[in-house]
């Protein structure tokens, strides 16, 4: 699609624990809001500041002058409050047909992981973003307190000469729209919270239920593009120890040789950690970044009913928000582990969490891709204001054995800061449509 413009904003990886919990008894929505024409500083002097949701702007006729505007994505009803959001958007990817979004902003500074759709980075079609702030965000619009809080989330601009819907829609990778209430649990909309900009259609205002909501298909599939070029040396990596200092594993320091990829078989009442380790690109002690986020699966064999394979037992977060795959940390599942604005995680080899699990018997745990992608993705921070996601290597995929287990013909697990490492089962790419009907 033709890209008109780019602005660039400061944004940094950040992450939410997203719980099993939900917050009931609120009818929290995801507005947009139309203003014609558009701003540099539109996250810094926002229009529909003092704009109530009963009165959003949710149809535009055309054409309009230079057929430029400004979409405002505003959180409405969250009482008492949030302290983020996880929500995609969709639009026609046909332009000059359609619509072109060619710049963004967020409000308040927030921490933000966004999301590649199949057009390209965020604000393409079927593209996603997970925000958070450091302070509950708590706001109303004056004179209107009866509409509820509400909270400002991001513009963006955009251009259309024909007729287009903008629609805020699930994640497209966790197909989740969610807001975040100030204890860190997830509000679970269902997808007709989330608001339509029309542009000679009719739009939908998720809070008064005027105009029409229209269900967005699935994303249509994007043009074949060459896979991405691997990046070592970043990489992923499994440590096995016995600890007896729980509160201090998160500020555990390693080196690679520090690493051990294999243990004995040990009763359920007195496991292993497993740490999860992850190393930036030029690191190895050249010019050490440092780490926003990971995304990765798991797996290893279980039958814990009958005591045969392997059983985890619980898993700790080093990092600030994560965003936890359904069932994580069971066998085949994944997980997306980032840190805050500003709190980028330094050092040549950073812990990112841990296991603990007990073994029953020889059984191997590895690192996978991530299903949904079939990628393995280390976000590395060069600076304050420059990330870069980085693909890994399959080779640069640690794991360890539990009493001789074996991949290939390696029986003692592999650290790949030392060689690389044999592949483990390889994960099938799909689509979250066909998973879903597996389990129709």
């Amino acid at each position: 699609m033709g890209m008109r413009h780019r602005f660039v904003v400061a944004l940094g990886v950040v992450v939410l624990l997203f719980g099993a919990s939900h917050q009931v008894g609120a009818s929290p929505k995801i507005a947009v809001h139309i203003v014609p024409g558009t701003t540099n500083n539109a996250c810094g002097d926002p229009a529909p500041a003092g704009v109530p949701c009963s009165e959003i702007v949710r149809t535009q006729s055309l054409p309009l002058p230079d057929n430029d505007f400004t979409l405002y994505v505003i959180a409405e009803e969250t009482d008492p409050g949030i302290s983020g959001a996880l929500f995609g958007i969709a639009y026609d990817p046909g332009y000059p047909g359609g619509l072109d979004a060619y710049g963004y902003c967020f409000f308040g500074n927030p921490g933000t992981y966004l999301s590649d759709g199949p057009f390209g980075p965020w604000p393409h079609p079927w593209s996603g973003a997970r925000v958070t702030w450091a302070d509950c965000q708590t706001g109303f619009v004056t004179g209107h307190e009866d509409e509820g809080m509400r909270t400002l989330i991001g513009a963006i601009w955009a251009h259309t000469p024909e007729p287009d819907v903008f629609s805020i829609i699930p994640h497209p990778e966790t197909h989740k729209l969610w807001l975040i209430n100030c204890q860190g649990l997830a509000i679970d909309l269902p997808d007709s919270a989330g608001g339509q900009a029309g542009f000679a259609h009719d739009g939908y205002n998720p809070c008064t239920g005027e105009g029409v909501w229209t269900p967005v298909p699935l994303a249509p599939p994007p043009p074949p593009l060459p896979p991405p070029p691997l990046r070592s040396p970043a990489a992923v990596l499994l440590h096995v120890t016995h600890e007896t200092h729980p509160a201090e594993w998160c500020g555990m320091d390693f080196t690679g040789h520090d690493v051990v990829t294999a243990a004995s078989l040990q009763p359920e009442d007195n496991p292993h950690v497993v740490y999860l380790l992850a190393v930036p690109e030029d690191a190895a002690g050249l010019d050490a970044s440092g780490i926003t986020g990971v995304q990765l699966g798991i797996q290893y064999p279980t039958r814990p009913e009958e005591h045969r394979g392997m059983k985890v037992l619980d898993w700790h977060t080093c990092s600030d928000v994560e965003f936890q795959g359904d069932n994580w940390p069971a066998s085949g599942t994944s997980n997306t582990i980032t840190w805050a604005l500003g709190n980028c995680a330094m050092g040549d080899l950073v812990t990112v969490g841990y296991f603990t699990v007990s073994a029953y018997d020889p059984s191997a745990m590895s690192i996978i891709p991530f299903p949904p992608s079939g990628f393995i993705k280390v976000a590395t921070c060069k600076g304050a204001e420059e990330i870069a996601e980085e693909h890994v290597d399959p080779a640069r995929a640690g794991w360890v054995s539990f009493g001789g287990a074996a991949i290939g013909t390696d029986t003692d697990g592999c650290n790949p800061l030392l060689g690389p490492c044999g592949s483990p089962t390889p994960v099938q790419v799909t689509t979250w449509g066909k998973l879903k009907r597996l389990y129709r």
